[in-house]
């Protein structure tokens, strides 16, 4: 079998599912959660962009030629959500200020980590033992069947996590004394700054039980496409990215969903529409049913 008669399946598959992939992009629109992340990939050696949005049930890829631009598709999903984004503090999502925005603390943690190797300040420690502790503490509420922190244990972990950052700021400033070059200790002065003026995302995890610690369910979509990477290295054209983000779109949400992958490729192959829909169409928070219709 030829290359071309490969792409050839390829972009005719992707062209069948369609139909499917508007059902993941309407699902994530309904949901009350979502993850966001991004990974560079060439085309023909110029760089692009795979951006991901994602849920426990749902992943849409889609491509876009810049990192801070999502395509029509993804802006759309953007635009016309109404809940809680989860992604890395990448800027161009605080754009859409409709959203409730939560940062991604595993992240941050990775500074921090940088911040007590390479700097040696303890309230680096601090920061991610406060996070460690936050943490822990929701997922023994969890297991209690509780749905949400006491107002009381909230307000002292964000006093907590201000004043660390206030030390923090005593820190930074007393390395910095009579230094004329500080360029070394920029990385941790933006994390302070970052960490103060975004306080309510690094804690939404906290705030509100949905809300994960960490954008890992995105991050696990943006390894997907890395393995893609590993193997091929690059994509010939833009089509042919376009062709794998649909595929992988689809039999990434049939695997999170315990849905035969094989034999729902094969049925899309020969003629039949898959299609994910809600088991109400009043209650769209409901497990979402994986239907075959004939096209």
């Amino acid at each position: 079998m030829s290359n071309g008669t490969i792409i050839n399946m390829l972009n005719e598959l992707a062209g069948k599912l369609e139909v499917t992939v508007k059902d993941i992009s309407h699902m994530l629109i309904a949901c009350d959660v979502l993850n966001a992340d991004e990974t560079g990939f060439k085309i023909n050696g110029d760089i692009s962009w795979m951006q991901i949005l994602a849920n426990k049930e749902f992943t849409l890829f889609g491509r876009s030629p810049s990192r801070g631009k999502p395509n029509e598709v993804m802006s759309e999903i953007l635009t016309l959500f109404i809940g809680i984004l989860v992604h890395d503090h990448l800027m161009s999502y605080y754009s859409y200020k409709h959203l409730t925005h939560a940062e991604c603390n595993t992240h941050a943690d990775r500074y921090l980590k940088a911040v007590i190797e390479i700097m040696k300040h303890p309230w680096a420690q601090k920061m991610k033992n406060l996070f460690h502790d936050a943490y822990c503490i929701k997922e023994e509420l969890i297991t209690q069947k509780k749905t949400k922190m006491s107002k009381k244990s909230i307000d002292e972990f964000e006093k907590r996590y201000i004043s660390i950052l206030d030390e923090g700021l005593q820190e930074y400033e007393a390395a910095i004394a009579g230094k004329v070059n500080i360029k070394y200790y920029d990385e941790e002065r933006r994390l302070l700054t970052r960490l103060r003026e975004y306080v309510d995302e690094h804690l939404r995890f906290i705030t509100d039980f949905k809300v994960p610690y960490s954008n890992n369910i995105a991050e696990v979509g943006a390894k997907y496409i890395k393995r893609k990477k590993k193997v091929s290295g690059t994509f010939r054209s833009t089509r042919g990215m376009d062709s794998y983000a649909t595929i992988a779109s689809v039999i990434d949400t049939l695997r999170k969903q315990n849905k035969g992958i094989f034999t729902s490729i094969y049925s899309a192959f020969n003629g039949k529409t898959l299609r994910f829909l809600p088991e109400s169409s009043i209650i769209q928070d409901q497990s979402p049913e994986l239907m075959l219709d004939s096209s």
